[in-house]
């Protein structure tokens, strides 16, 4: 999904009298806050936004920073793994969290748009907390990994690559076999060793390159 430029600050008390302090979010193309003002009973008075999903990636990006939050997913058939490649890199399937939004339906989503697929959350299987740098700014990456299943297998083909259905027409998908995984380079990196040990309990990853 393409970044979208966005400031993130605090308004203090003094912003807003009697009001708790608040993080809003100005994005480009509009400004969304939550903010519950008490009156003297202690009780709510006003609410100026409240939502449920909105239209809007978990992802906020200032001149130094850019924090995201992702899901993915491990599909496997035939010991073989689909996965999305750009330039020689491998990565897991999925795409960004939109406010409201859990990581599992995320995922389910992202599939959707991307292979016209339809998919099951299975089980969670990794958490991880990653940073790096990119173009000089300090990336601060959450994402979230679930092994998947296809509601009917023949939604993806078992043969050759294919497009994605948004976005990126440098990014294609495919099956890549098990034993490849040592010879690409793919992220998530832990994913060399962890393909191997689904059937244990959930773990959590920090990464930092």
């Amino acid at each position: 999904m393409p970044l979208t430029n966005c400031e993130s600050f605090i308004i203090s008390r003094a912003d807003c009298v009697g009001a708790e302090p608040i993080v809003r979010q100005t994005f480009r193309h509009k400004t969304v806050f939550k903010l519950s003002q008490e009156g003297t009973d202690g009780k709510p008075t006003k609410n100026i936004k409240e939502y449920g999903r909105m239209e809007k990636d978990w992802l906020f990006v200032t001149d130094r920073y850019i924090c995201d939050l992702r899901a993915a997913g491990v599909l496997i058939r035939n010991n073989k793994i689909l996965v999305q490649c750009e330039k020689g890199i491998y990565a897991l399937p999925g795409g960004h969290v939109k406010i409201g939004e859990t990581s599992s339906e995320a995922l389910v989503r992202e599939y959707k748009e991307e292979t016209g697929a339809d998919v099951r959350c299975i089980r969670f299987l990794w958490s991880e907390e990653c940073f790096w740098i990119q173009n000089g700014r300090k990336v601060h990456n959450i994402a979230f990994y679930y092994l998947i299943e296809l509601c009917d297998n023949a939604a993806v083909p078992d043969e050759n690559e294919f497009k994605p259905h948004k976005d990126n027409d440098n990014v294609t998908f495919g099956w890549l076999p098990l034993e490849k995984l040592r010879e690409v380079v793919i992220y998530p990196e832990f994913l060399k060793d962890e393909i191997h040990n689904l059937n244990e309990g959930p773990k959590h990853f920090v990464s930092k390159g």
